[in-house]
């Protein structure tokens, strides 16, 4: 396992935001958009859908945000609305193609995992980032009933139906409201977006409800700023860089390419724009006069490339890779392979052209002696001088491969996902259809892979690739990009490691409430490819006694014609920040067909966590907490009845104390429903007499 479990739950749960202690001050928020001098706020509350009321203390968590807009003169909610989408790249709407009732919105969505891979699915179609301008997308009110997100981890609520996005506003819609209103404190209002005007001090909130019966906005948290998972910043240039059109290191910023102009498709028959494909790298430009995509660094040459977001040594990134630095290496299919060849008629063997170059990270500047702040020379840097290299695998894949229809879709890859680091060693026991190495990139765009781990820091947020003669010269690089967690919902390729023993270790958190608790998964006895797949589930066994902590589904099944026979998971739940048990209050209960059964765990104290052992299967999981139910005392003729609401399954002791000295059992009980538990104890017994029940899981 890459890190202590331990220091995993602790590192996971450390990243969460906190709901703010008390009413939301303008001042607080840190995304504003619009200029002037008045100022009001805008908060947007997601529904939260796969979650089901919990104990009292760990309520379902937010999905609430809050932005900020300025502005002089005359201002209305629906200008208000369209700057913050505007601004922050990582909103989107849905808007009716003809706003006959005045403007409004059908959807709104938010990329919640920050990978900037966001939009909107409906069958037979995608909508990926690009389609949205200025945050928005028109639709006709067919269209727009049938989206989903295009990602399980972001959030989105829209639709055409009884439910809505409604209004809010502060009492009275006058503003002079530097906190934001509380609870009842809201006023909801159906006046017409663009009809409600602004006055400085103005709160607006947007909930999803069907109208009637519709709850206040909740508490809301100030809206991260955005940042980009990828470099954003050349800082150095040393040497030379390639020939034209490769000689620029701007190049490596931003996203890795997706599509390539090809200067010389005439001659080969090819269309001269080309999706990245695995065989087929890109290189040139983005268009016959568009930018330049890759930067060339022959010997001696090297780039510093900064990051706004921090690359972060994080237990929960997948696979125990950190970062990503993308070239355009490929396979080597042995036949010419572009957008009309068919995959599922080419195999490969895992042979990758490459050129390798060596990477280096650096936290920066952290006044050490000797540092100058100014001089990256003289920071500390970690070179990765036995690799991994750049410009090796895995080749970069810009688009999914669409099997059923047998040709590329319009869905994009995710650069923040890593593909699987022994991939390459399993393709070795080849060959493999083409098709079956898109499958298995798991949704991933590619990239070389790295763990700082070796590196001994915690974050870095510099990365220098630097050519290196003989050996490590002349490679490119087109980009480079921090890693994000597995999210619910998603599936994640598991291969066997050497015997088919070794384990496979994975993460599976809400990017956006750590506080809420996740899963590890340990995979042993695999014995070829498998996908498993982690989801919140709301509804749970009516028998389990206690309040809803947490609950999920857990599954796995084979990437091809394999089988799981003799493969086992180890599952450990870690619970919500908010429970401050010891464990002993737990139930756990789960199922892989009809019947919820009461299943034995071990508790992991450190890390706060639920741990069992299951078939590679698909379970459901469920835990609740149990409460001692109080013990009443009355008297009956020369007895005392002792009695409490029994909690089922649960062995029920009767503790007695005399005189101050040590409490002994008196009787025990495991009550098979939810029935009073009774005992009778004689009156005259000498001395103080103090009784307890105590509860033990069974």
């Amino acid at each position: 396992m890459k890190r202590a479990f331990a220091r995993a739950v602790a590192g996971f749960l450390a990243g969460s935001l906190p709901v703010s202690a008390g009413p939301l001050a303008l001042d607080e928020l840190a995304v504003w958009s619009g200029t002037g001098t008045n100022r009001a706020g805008c908060v947007v509350v997601w529904p939260v859908p796969d979650r089901f009321p919990g104990c009292g203390e760990t309520a379902p968590s937010s999905r609430a945000r809050a932005w900020g807009f300025r502005w002089n003169g005359r201002a209305t909610v629906a200008d208000m609305v369209r700057s913050v989408l505007a601004s922050d790249p990582r909103l989107f709407a849905v808007v009716p193609n003809e706003m006959a009732n005045g403007w409004t919105v059908w959807g709104l969505g938010f990329d919640a995992n920050g990978n900037r891979r966001f939009g909107l699915r409906s069958p037979g179609r995608v909508w990926p980032p690009e389609a949205f301008e200025a945050g928005l997308l028109a639709w006709d009110e067919e269209t727009a009933a049938g989206a989903v997100q295009l990602e399980p981890g972001d959030w989105y609520a829209g639709g055409t139906g009884a439910k809505a996005w409604r209004l809010w506003r502060e009492p009275g819609g006058a503003g002079g409201w530097d906190l934001a209103p509380e609870g009842a404190e809201w006023v909801r209002t159906d006046a017409p977006w663009d009809g409600s005007e602004l006055a400085d001090g103005a709160w607006v909130a947007l909930t999803w409800d069907d109208g009637p019966g519709a709850l206040p906005p909740s508490a809301a948290r100030p809206a991260d700023p955005p940042d980009s998972p990828y470099a954003t910043f050349v800082v150095q240039v040393r040497g030379s860089l390639g020939p034209e059109p490769y000689g620029d290191a701007r190049a490596a910023l931003g996203m890795p390419t997706r599509w390539f102009h090809d200067p010389w498709a005439a001659l080969s028959g090819r269309a001269p724009m080309r999706r990245a494909s695995p065989w087929e790298a890109p290189f040139y430009r983005s268009s016959e006069t568009g930018s330049n995509l890759l930067v060339t660094l022959p010997d001696g040459g090297a780039v510093i490339l900064a990051f706004d977001r921090p690359i972060t040594n994080d237990p929960a990134h997948p696979y125990g890779v950190d970062f990503l630095v993308f070239g355009n290496a490929f396979f080597v299919t042995g036949v010419p392979m572009g957008d009309v060849v068919d995959p599922a008629a080419t195999w490969i063997s895992g042979e990758v052209f490459d050129e390798p170059l060596l990477v280096s990270v650096s936290p920066g500047y952290r006044g050490q002696p000797g540092e100058v702040e100014n001089d990256p020379d003289t920071w500390a840097w970690y070179r990765y001088k036995s690799g991994p290299f750049a410009d090796t695998a895995y080749p970069t894949l810009a688009f999914l491969w669409d099997a059923n229809r047998g040709g590329w879709s319009d869905e994009p890859t995710d650069f923040t996902r890593p593909v699987h680091p022994r991939l390459l060693s399993w393709l070795q026991s080849g060959p493999w259809p083409a098709v079956d190495l898109l499958a298995w990139y798991g949704g991933s765009g590619g990239g070389t892979g790295f763990d700082l781990a070796a590196s001994g820091f915690d974050m870095v947020r510099y990365v220098r690739i630097e050519g290196v003669g003989p050996d490590h010269a002349w490679g490119e690089v087109d980009a480079v990009a921090n890693v994000r967690v597995p999210g619910f919902g998603e599936d994640w390729l598991l291969l066997p490691g050497t015997g088919g023993g070794a384990e496979e270790t994975l993460w599976f958190v809400d990017a956006a409430e750590r506080e809420a608790g996740g899963v590890e998964l340990r995979a042993g006895n695999l014995q070829g490819p498998a996908w498993v797949r982690v989801e919140r589930i709301v509804s749970g066994p009516a028998e389990a006694p206690g309040c809803n902590l947490m609950g999920v589904r857990v599954g796995v099944r084979p990437a091809g014609s394999g089988t799981l026979t003799g493969a086992v998971l180890v599952v450990r739940i870690a619970l919500p920040r908010t429970y401050a048990g010891n464990g002993a209050d737990l139930d756990l209960w789960g199922r892989s067909g009809e019947a919820w059964t009461r299943r034995p765990f071990v508790w992991d104290a450190e890390g706060r966590a639920v741990q069992v052992t299951i078939p590679a299967a698909v379970q459901e999981l469920w835990i609740t907490r149990v409460a001692r139910p109080m013990l009443g005392v009355t008297r009956v003729g020369e007895e005392i009845r002792l009695a409490c609401d029994a909690v089922p399954g649960w062995r029920h002791v009767l503790e007695r104390q005399v005189n101050g000295g040590p409490w002994s059992d008196v009787a025990a009980t495991i009550p098979e429903q939810a029935d009073e538990v009774e005992w009778r104890q004689p009156l005259g017994q000498a001395g103080v007499v103090f009784y307890r029940m105590r509860l033990e899981r069974p």
